[in-house]
């Protein structure tokens, strides 16, 4: 494929369970986008599109340097895309794959812009709902920016999960009160960056398992921490991190930013429940 309505299609630079993405261009103002084909099966009805496209467009509203925005949603040739804002760079699992973990210094500081960005969403009622290392993107020009925002959420909107069995978020990310089937608040969002903070230091998941059953549990116990990290980091991170994953969400951090405040903290200034 090499056009689909305005938009020239560049090249493939990723697929998945929900969509196609092509570095495309804008024709009509001259702007590289991230052009995301939604595959067909997953809208298969005129309500579903119509939730869909609700979703999608409240997330468009999340300008932010730490966001890829959403430009445009709709229908070109009988293909439902969304055309986000591009970003130059490599995905932090991909990362991750190459250099395992990071330094502290390094490590918190992508922590910190991705906090940034849940955020700016959660202040204005949106949650992400599948924070992961190949939602970020980390770029030398941008830094750490966040992707697909609103995405599950317009796919659980449509109805998509229910009928197509397929599993609205990533299980080694997902907190405890979402596999129980109750309401994703930004504390969800807060327990996925505490997962990403812990894979950034150590270059493993902190839930990895062989199933989904098998993550399942492990999410569902008090999160087994490194005794020692195989990086120098400051005294109380753990402490801060046992916070952040506590299987009951209203015993985490009562934001992403304290959650973020607290990783230097002195353990004796901490506030906990």
């Amino acid at each position: 494929m090499k056009q689909l309505g305005k938009y020239e299609v560049i090249d493939l630079i990723g697929k998945g369970a929900y969509a196609e993405v092509y570095r495309a261009v804008d024709t009509t103002l001259d702007r590289t986008v991230a052009l995301k084909l939604l595959k067909p099966a997953l809208l298969a009805d005129e309500d579903a599109v119509v939730r869909f496209m609700r979703e999608a467009r409240t997330a468009a509203n999340l300008i932010h340097p730490r966001i890829a925005w959403v430009w445009e949603v709709g229908e070109l040739e009988g293909r439902y895309f969304i055309a986000v804002r591009y970003v130059d760079g490599q995905p932090l699992d991909q990362l991750l794959t190459t250099r395992g973990g990071l330094p502290w210094p390094e490590a918190r500081e992508i922590t910190r812009q991705i906090g940034e960005a849940l955020s700016f969403a959660h202040d204005r009622g949106l949650v992400h709902r599948d924070v992961k290392p190949q939602n970020i993107l980390i770029s030398k020009t941008d830094g750490a920016v966040l992707t697909d925002f609103g995405l599950v959420r317009a796919m659980e909107s449509s109805g998509v999960g229910t009928r197509t069995g397929v599993l609205m978020g990533t299980p080694a990310y997902m907190a405890p009160e979402i596999w129980r089937g109750e309401n994703a608040g930004p504390a969800a969002d807060q327990y996925a960056l505490g997962c990403i903070l812990c894979e950034l230091l150590t270059g493993q998941q902190l839930f990895g398992a062989a199933n989904t059953p098998a993550v399942l549990l492990r999410h569902m116990q008090p999160p087994r921490l490194p005794e020692q990290w195989p990086v120098v980091c400051p005294d109380n991170l753990g402490e801060a991190l046992k916070r952040a994953l506590n299987p009951q969400p209203e015993q985490r951090f009562g934001s992403i930013a304290e959650f973020v405040a607290a990783m230097d903290l002195p353990a004796t200034a901490m506030d906990f429940p």
